[in-house]
């Protein structure tokens, strides 16, 4: 639905790396687009408040187990909203990276396949999850790929 009106051929890159950095810009920009709307997307900004006042009023009643059950609760309740509030903001990236993949032509899988990698839609919806994903999932691989080359050019000891 997204690649069929727009078709992009897909950007072939030199190396591993100019793929991975083709990626971390759009996830980076992906970031930045979306962060003026995260402050509006389920807000956790009352729950912190409730769940605040709750703790401080078990604090203040430490034998009071109906006061920590509920101080308790608070907390469970803004950690739910918590990770909600995580799934919403990655699902919105993840279409925001596969509009990007399908209108610019970056395909993650065809820029770093030697040979003919998988159908465009299919291609598309791995680099919209890569993209979503965020940067810091991209620097941790990027980090492990140069440490696993490193170890592989430095001579052994022994």
């Amino acid at each position: 639905m997204i690649w069929q009106p727009v078709r992009a051929e897909p950007i072939r890159v030199n190396t591993d790396f100019s793929a991975f950095a083709l990626l971390y810009i759009a996830a980076q920009a992906t970031e930045r687009l979306l962060e003026p709307f995260a402050s509006f997307v389920m807000t956790t900004r009352e729950m912190k408040g409730e769940m605040e006042v709750a703790l401080a009023s078990a604090m203040n009643a430490p034998d009071d187990q109906a006061v920590w059950a509920q101080a308790a609760h608070a907390q469970e309740q803004l950690g739910q909203r918590q990770r909600a509030r995580t799934y919403v903001m990655w699902a919105a990236a993840t279409v925001v990276g596969m509009f990007a993949s399908a209108s610019l032509g970056v395909y993650l899988v065809a820029a770093v396949a030697a040979d003919r990698g998988p159908a465009v839609p299919v291609d598309i919806l791995v680099t919209g999850l890569v993209i979503g994903g965020g940067t810091k999932p991209l620097h941790d691989l990027i980090a492990r790929i140069e440490r696993s080359k490193q170890r592989a050019t430095q001579p052994s000891i022994g």
